[in-house]
């Protein structure tokens, strides 16, 4: 801060205090993040953990990076390198938060990624295929259910009742009259 006040002519009542502030940083300062942290994944349940890295990463401005191409410097001026480098200091900062979430195992395999967008489009790739696996158990689970005398039938409506909220959970949708009709034939 300074005083403007000439040469001693203007009264100390009318002089001007200014503030200098330093330059915006070209690279965003992360602020305080106060939403809840995504669980560390270990290779189960990847489809909600999904959506709650990519609801955290929102939270900080850096969900497009799991999308996003690096870009590329278009001519040699000073202001395409700085966009660059802005883009490549937030990917890494991204590409960091998501291995921050894997279990030490995982975090090995996929911290040879360069960019987040090359990462995040691994794990999907291997963990949305478990989860295709996992469709296809739930579903055979469901065709495969039946009643047994030795239990209540309230008791095996509630397993049966779990059976069909992982198939809707799981986006396989099933009418209410079709899942009456399968409780009655089980």
């Amino acid at each position: 801060m300074f005083r403007l006040c000439g040469s001693g002519q203007i009264p100390p009542a009318f002089a001007t205090t200014v503030t200098l502030s330093p330059q915006p940083p070209i690279v965003p300062v992360m602020q305080k993040n106060d939403q809840p942290k995504p669980p560390v994944f270990s290779g189960q349940n990847f489809k909600r953990w999904r959506e709650q890295v990519i609801f955290y990463l929102t939270s900080l401005n850096l969900q497009r990076f799991l999308v996003e191409e690096p870009p590329t410097v278009q001519d040699n001026g000073v202001w395409s390198l700085v966009a660059v480098d802005s883009w490549r200091h937030s990917d890494y900062l991204s590409q960091n938060y998501l291995l921050t979430y894997l279990s030490d195992d995982l975090y090995s395999v996929y911290k040879t990624y360069a960019t987040t967008k090359q990462c995040w489009d691994a794990l999907e790739f291997k963990h949305k295929a478990q989860d295709a696996g996992f469709k296809k158990f739930i579903v055979g689970k469901f065709l495969d259910y039946k009643m047994v005398d030795g239990k209540s039938v309230d008791d095996q409506f509630r397993e049966f009742e779990v059976v069909f909220h992982e198939l809707q959970v799981e986006g396989m949708v099933l009418n209410e009259m079709f899942k009456d009709a399968a409780v009655i034939e089980k």
